[in-house]
């Protein structure tokens, strides 16, 4: 018999989870990642369900999302912990509750997880495409927006070469910024060229995957 919403959030390992990662009730780090991957797989199995949740259990939700969203880390891989939050309140219909940008936000820096695609769905924002793919091109995860806009087959809004042009020119800005910041020294440039190769490769697998080596110029992956 599936759990019902109130036995689910008794059961949910979210509850005094520490600041970090790491260092919950004394447990090894295997164990920590362990159980908040289970977490996570808890409320995406809810979610499905589609159970009916009365006001009082929406309300301990609402408590322990709060608490939760001020515990995740402002440093580090926090992946899990903004994962296993936007799923809470996805689960627990909380997402109106918390303001929109901050969703976007916290959204934006998980777009890389194989949970992102289902996140959109489940946070209400696929009628919100244009603000999620602005948000990552401004975060320089132009990739993850062609990703998400050839998941939800929007490319006609949303053309994917544009996005993988901006991808590169975000590489190569980043690139002499890392020259920059290490004074032009030998090891700054290995790192620089390194990124921007890693970048490159990238997209030359993105065109390569989507088929748009017919729509995309080679000279957009040469070096200025």
């Amino acid at each position: 018999m599936p759990s019902s919403p109130s036995s689910s959030l008794r059961s949910a390992p979210l509850r005094n989870q520490p600041a970090g990662p790491g260092c919950h009730r004394g447990l090894p780090f295997l164990d920590v990642l362990l159980e908040r991957k289970a977490c996570v797989n808890l409320l995406e199995r809810l979610q499905s369900l589609s159970p009916e949740i009365g006001p009082s259990v929406r309300e301990r939700a609402l408590k322990l999302a709060g608490e939760w969203k001020g515990k995740i880390p402002n440093k580090g891989d926090t992946s899990l912990e903004i994962i296993a939050f936007l799923q809470l309140i996805a689960s627990y219909n909380l997402v109106s509750v918390f303001d929109h940008g901050e969703v976007l936000d916290l959204f934006s820096n998980v777009s890389r997880r194989k949970q992102a695609f289902g996140l959109v769905r489940n946070l209400g924002l696929v009628n919100n495409l244009s603000e999620v793919v602005q948000k990552l091109s401004s975060k320089g995860r132009q990739l993850d927006a062609v990703k998400l806009v050839y998941a939800y087959n929007v490319t006609d809004k949303f053309p994917p070469v544009p996005l993988l042009q901006a991808y590169v020119k975000h590489s190569k800005k980043m690139a002499q910024e890392i020259e920059k910041k290490g004074k032009n020294s030998k090891q700054a440039q290995n790192e620089a060229a390194s990124k921007e190769m890693g970048a490159l490769q990238s997209v030359l697998k993105a065109i390569e995957d989507y088929k748009l080596e017919n729509s995309i110029r080679v000279k957009v992956l040469r070096r200025d």
